[in-house]
């Protein structure tokens, strides 16, 4: 069983007007530990997984002058069990005490729980108001689990604004306010929605100051728009495949889903990833683009241009691909024209039945160039010619 001492050692200014450690009949408690996972010594005396998310806490204001069993630690459950926040070590927290429903059989039992984290910093990362009279070294890092980052800072809110803020910089906002401190801009006055999820916030000298969200310089982050222009710094912006190029991204002002981070992975691992566009699909990137497939891989379109001068050329001096096959039976027929060629060279004679020695000679020279490259050939199968991995209609 946890045990700790604490004094009501802050002014009547620290904390509203309570007596007995309540606010408005709800009692007040400074958090001492907390249950999290079946390896807490607590975790089957207070009712197994119920009691995850709970904590041990000691009345605000009890005074060191009572009783050590006074001085034990009471525990309070978790009030909410689809948005939860566990408060870390000297955090103060709200309880109110209610009546559960009575087993068959059994009687009614009262359960006390903590309802929401007292705001005495309005910081996300921490909200510790330490008893540093009676307690001055209690670990609020849990062990070295939790550790106080004094530059994590709240964000700016807007009028009308949802937040969700984490301990770490973490974030969601759900606006649509027009504001001019923000990074991003309204292109409408109609309060279009616009939701932003951050990973990671710009870093500042406190953690007093109001921020907003950086799409350039916010660790990772995603932007649903409505009407909005996100001041996205792409990576690369080649468009030269492009005879019309894509309106750039910094001046985008409709609907759009933007994910920016150091790096981008989607993987689907049991089925297919598919992108469709209704207008193009642009891969762009500053040192190369790879793609691997085990099996095959097929490009297909009305034309397809290899590099940005076989698109932009005009059209009689545009170099089409030659088919394989194709251009292989045209040699074939070719080297075998020249075969009868060089045959008749090799056996060609005067009028008067001599031979003609540098015509001979050139023809016999030929026949055998000729057996090597048309070995060298094979129009219905493979040849050191053809590629066996590329292939073309």
């Amino acid at each position: 069983m946890i045990k700790a001492n604490f004094a009501k050692n802050f002014s009547n200014s620290a904390l509203p007007s309570s007596r007995g450690g309540t606010l408005n009949n709800t009692k007040i408690g400074r958090v001492v530990d907390i249950i999290l996972d079946e390896n807490h010594p607590q975790y089957e005396g207070k009712g197994g997984s119920r009691s995850i998310n709970g904590v041990f806490y000691l009345t605000v204001g009890q005074s060191t002058k009572t009783s050590s069993d006074e001085k034990i630690a009471r525990f309070a459950y978790c009030s909410d069990v689809t948005l939860s926040k566990p408060p870390i070590p000297g955090e103060l927290v709200e309880l109110v005490t209610l009546q559960g429903p009575s087993l068959i059989g059994g009687t009614k039992t009262k359960s006390t729980y903590y309802t929401k984290i007292l705001n005495y910093w309005n910081n996300p990362n921490t909200n510790t108001f330490l008893d540093t009279y009676t307690f001055p070294d209690q670990d609020i890092t849990f062990g070295g689990l939790f550790k106080e980052n004094p530059t994590i800072n709240p964000l700016k809110p807007l009028v009308g604004d949802v937040l969700i803020q984490g301990r770490q910089g973490q974030s969601i906002r759900f606006t649509g306010t027009q504001n001019e401190d923000v990074n991003w801009e309204h292109t409408t006055r109609d309060n279009d929605p616009l939701t932003i999820i951050s990973n990671g916030q710009i870093n500042t000298d406190d953690g007093f100051t109001l921020i907003s969200e950086d799409v350039n310089e916010d660790p990772s982050s995603m932007y649903l728009t409505s009407n909005q222009i996100i001041p996205l710094k792409p990576a690369s912006t080649r468009y030269k495949t492009y005879n019309e190029s894509p309106e750039g991204i910094e001046s985008y002002d409709k609907r759009q889903i933007i994910l920016n981070s150091g790096r981008v992975v989607i993987n689907s691992k049991e089925s297919d990833i598919l992108n469709s566009s209704n207008k193009s699909i642009s891969l762009d990137a500053k040192t190369s683009v790879n793609i691997e497939s085990n099996d095959y891989i097929c490009i297909d379109s009305e034309k397809i241009f290899l590099g940005e001068k076989a698109r932009t050329a005009p059209q009689n001096v545009k170099e089409p691909v030659l088919l394989g096959n194709q251009t292989e039976n045209f040699l074939e027929s070719l080297l075998n024209l020249l075969v009868g060629m060089s045959q008749d060279m090799a056996n060609a004679q005067t009028v008067d039945g001599k031979p003609i020695p540098l015509l001979n000679k050139r023809g016999i020279q030929a026949q055998a160039t000729l057996r090597i490259l048309k070995n060298s050939i094979n129009p219905n199968g493979k040849s050191n010619l053809k590629s066996k991995k590329v292939f073309t209609e």
